[in-house]
């Protein structure tokens, strides 16, 4: 039902099910995926809790409860959720990226930087690790080693918008007109909104227009 775009049929299956066997973790679990995919980040996490309070050693799970509660701005325990996903599974490349991405929001710039290289490490086709790595490393100034990681990305996945925004802001700074103009075009002709938004700003910037 998920799969064919019917939600509320979907949650609804799930809530019967639980009725019929609330110990069956992996239920509370596909039920906060569902109402995570809604938009309904509150409930996720009250369904992801409940699914670890039945069965804790599961990294995946550890992640999506980590990954709602920093949707919703608690960064300390989305911090401790996803340590926790990493102790279960150190090779866990997704989870790194998230953390790495959780540790930027709380300013730990260096720290992020050391997840994503794990991450790019454990899986060197994450496209959201090197994303990331190259973003944390343009913070810094190191432009060769920037543009090195998002265009890995972007040749990755190049509907990864983010990269695209980078990539373009990262040529823009080495006087690289064309390329900048190349990945800034897609990025604002794509469907993320954060992304084509920055991207139009970055080509005003650019083009003066």
């Amino acid at each position: 039902m998920w799969q064919q775009n019917k939600a509320v049929e979907a949650k609804a299956a799930l809530e019967k099910a639980i009725g019929l066997g609330p110990e069956v973790a992996e239920l509370y679990n596909n039920l906060g995926l569902i109402l995570w995919g809604v938009g309904d980040r509150a409930a996720a996490e009250k369904q992801f809790r409940a699914a670890l309070r039945i069965q804790p050693g599961i990294a995946e799970w550890r992640l999506n409860l980590g990954r709602a509660l920093a949707s919703q701005g608690q960064l300390a325990e989305a911090r401790f959720q996803m340590e926790q996903s990493l102790h279960l599974k150190p090779d866990y490349a997704e989870a790194r990226v998230d953390y790495a991405r959780v540790l930027t929001d709380l300013n730990r710039p260096a720290d992020a930087e050391k997840q994503a290289k794990l991450a790019v490490e454990a899986d060197p086709r994450s496209a959201a690790g090197r994303e990331i790595l190259g973003t944390l490393l343009y913070g810094k100034g190191d432009l060769l080693g920037a543009k090195r990681e998002l265009s890995e990305a972007v040749q990755l996945e190049p509907q990864n918008w983010r990269a695209q925004v980078e990539l373009g802001t990262v040529l823009a700074r080495q006087g690289d007109r064309a390329g900048a103009l190349q990945h800034l075009t897609a990025a604002a002709q794509g469907p993320d909104p954060d992304a084509r938004a920055a991207a139009e700003q970055a080509l005003r910037t650019l083009t003066g227009k």
